[in-house]
């Protein structure tokens, strides 16, 4: 007698049984991880902040400091114009009261000497954009400062002009012989060089006080 088998096919496992309430245990693990990254990208992001920030202001302090060390040469060299002017002034006083005429060797380097006087490190620090990252008052104080500066340069180069055409048409004597009208305009300068000493000493002053806190 021949015996059949029979040959039952394989069931495919069953998928298995979700835990009651899964979510809860992974849950509070996706909060946290997600927590971490955000408190990740915060902390990079005031890092970048921070290091911009310090990066700004080092390049205002620098160019603060270029600012002033200009400023310092440009005193100099309007204290070195004063006591030019200031000596033709009185100069020019003694041939009045003699009733003498000068001549153009009484006036060594020139009929009028105004300071050149430089505005690199200004012009440089608003192109950079480091003026944006100084204190307002130091902006407004500085800017107030070359302001003068530059009605200084300009009242020089009127009065250049003015000289040149009086050159040109009487010759260099006639500039000598018209003393008087010539001791008015350097007076002029006499003036305005005494104020620009006046603002650079505040400044300068203001400035080294601020570095010693």
């Amino acid at each position: 007698m021949t015996t059949t088998e029979t040959i039952t096919p394989a069931q495919p496992d069953a998928p298995p049984t979700p835990p009651a309430h899964g979510w809860r245990s992974w849950l509070p693990r996706v909060l946290v991880e997600s927590a971490f990254i955000v408190f990740s990208v915060l902390v990079a992001l005031a890092v970048d902040e921070w290091r911009e920030a310090r990066s700004h202001r080092q390049q205002a302090m620098q160019a603060e400091s270029a600012i002033l060390e200009e400023l310092r040469a440009n005193r100099a060299l309007v204290e070195q114009a004063l006591r030019y002017h200031s000596s033709l002034v009185d100069t020019l006083i003694a041939y009045t009261r003699t009733g003498r005429t000068p001549t153009v060797l009484t006036f060594p380097s020139g009929f009028v000497a105004p300071a050149q006087l430089s505005h690199t490190a200004w012009v440089s620090a608003a192109e950079t954009g480091a003026l944006s990252h100084m204190d307002y008052h130091t902006v407004l104080q500085l800017s107030n400062l070359y302001a003068q500066q530059e009605r200084y340069a300009e009242q020089g180069r009127s009065i250049g002009r003015l000289l040149y055409e009086e050159i040109y048409r009487g010759g260099t004597e006639s500039i000598a012989r018209n003393y008087r009208n010539l001791s008015g305009l350097i007076r002029t300068f006499v003036y305005r060089e005494s104020q620009l000493i006046d603002s650079y000493d505040r400044t300068l002053s203001d400035h080294a006080g601020k570095a010693a806190e």
